[in-house]
């Protein structure tokens, strides 16, 4: 996967496989070199066994990692340290029970996706990131355009995927399962309706009425909360326009019926 070569057509007639290559696309994409080893143990152990649900929690406790990771603290903080001790040695973190205390080495016991996904949250927890309202108010104050657009881009289909407007009109919620769009596989992170990512109040302050309170701290305006996925040329016309102006745009392109 890490060479683009046809990832499409990997782990044909596995169950849930649009999810791993969804997230493998999303890994490579973000270049983290120092998840390979890691998820090549997983992936030889699942060669052997056959039991590809073990090597998928794999993948999704690796790419969760990842997004919650670089999402908090902006740029990759020292993450490929932590790749590489849970390699080298395991956690430092972890009650000894759980511990495999030589890592993931070649030819060292194999830990299970579930002792993997305690690992990283140790290291999680030991920033202070595993707490949920800790993570949102991290997040919020990032401007994470600036640091990495394929993050922004992971973590607006995550936040979008099975959800629907609640009856206050204005919050996402998360939707009965089947009844609503799945954004988590290959085909819609390649869709070029998502292609772009356009920012709602332009990045540049002085741009039609916007207020000039949203450019008052550096980060708002490149933070998650003010940006959206487009296709290319639908990005381009909406601009720097105002918010009445876009909210027409926006209304259309969001529209159920043509």
């Amino acid at each position: 996967f890490w060479l683009e070569g046809a990832i499409e057509n990997q782990f044909i007639g596995e169950q849930n496989k649009d999810v791993a290559l969804f997230c493998l696309t999303f890994i490579r994409d973000m270049k983290t070199t120092l998840t390979i080893p890691i998820l090549l143990r997983f992936y030889e152990e699942y060669s052997s066994s056959g039991n590809f649900l073990e090597f998928l929690e794999a993948i999704k406790a690796v790419t969760a990692f990842l997004a919650l990771w670089r999402g908090y603290h902006g740029g990759t903080s020292q993450i490929d340290n932590v790749f590489r001790e849970i390699m080298s040695k395991g956690s430092k973190h972890i009650p000894d029970a759980i511990a495999v205390k030589k890592g993931l080495k070649n030819k060292n016991k194999m830990p299970s996706a579930a002792q993997l996904k305690e690992y990283l949250k140790s290291y999680l927890k030991g920033r202070d990131a595993l707490d949920k309202d800790r993570w949102i108010k991290g997040v919020a104050i990032q401007p994470l355009y600036r640091t990495s657009k394929i993050l922004c881009r992971f973590l607006l289909f995550v936040a979008s995927s099975n959800t629907c407007i609640d009856n206050d009109g204005k919050t996402l919620v998360r939707g009965r399962g089947g009844a609503f769009k799945d954004y988590l596989n290959l085909d819609s992170w390649n869709n070029k309706n998502f292609s772009t990512i356009e920012h709602v109040a332009p990045q540049t302050r002085g741009q039609s009425d916007w207020p000039n309170d949203i450019y008052v701290e550096a980060y708002m305006v490149d933070s998650i909360g003010n940006l959206s996925l487009l296709p290319e040329r639908e990005n381009s016309m909406v601009g720097n326009g105002s918010w009445a102006y876009k909210k027409l745009y926006y209304a259309a392109f969001s529209a159920n019926t043509a």
